[in-house]
């Protein structure tokens, strides 16, 4: 992983960074005892992201997006394992209205290649996944407490889908 960091002549903050990933993994056990998997011994891991985020005045904008292929271990492909390409991204803005009071939303996607989930998981695989968020948070000293509300939507093989929201109560810490 590459970051690069600095500000603005104004003092505006701004980050980029570029990561990359690379594995290769054995299919066939321990000692060679099981047959391997969909006819291959071994999947090759990849992944690129692309990241950054801008800060301006109460501004706040930062996410990503990535790209991979059989990195499920690494939270791709919406963490399930398998020689899967996989592709999302996502996108928080964030404001702070004045010293005490905040507000974020986020969203984000992934968003794996359908005929390979179906080949590696099954029936029960999931081929999208989109997820928003809202928070309030409010900052009370060194503490910080947040009021969130998420709504996630997996969509299944077949095109089932599973639809889902929350309501998180959160609190940081700062040393």
């Amino acid at each position: 992983k590459l970051n690069f960091m600095g500000k603005t002549e104004g003092g505006n903050a701004w980050a980029l960074y570029v990561a990359g990933h690379w594995d290769r993994k054995d299919l066939t056990g321990v000692g060679d005892k099981y047959p391997p998997q969909h006819g291959e011994d071994t999947i090759t891991g990849t992944a690129a992201e692309l990241g950054g985020s801008y800060k301006v005045d109460g501004f706040l904008i930062h996410g990503n997006v990535y790209t991979s292929k059989g990195a499920g271990q690494q939270f791709a492909a919406i963490t399930q394992f398998g020689d899967i390409k996989d592709q999302g991204g996502w996108l928080q803005l964030g404001y702070n209205i004045d010293k005490r009071w905040s507000v974020y939303g986020f969203y984000g996607m992934a968003d794996p290649n359908d005929k390979d989930v179906e080949t590696w998981v099954g029936s029960a695989g999931r081929i999208k996944n989109p997820q928003g968020a809202f928070m309030v948070e409010v900052a009370l000293g060194q503490y910080q407490l947040g009021l969130e509300y998420l709504h996630d939507e997996v969509t299944i093989v077949g095109n089932t889908k599973v639809k889902g929201n929350q309501i998180a109560l959160s609190t940081r810490y700062l040393f």
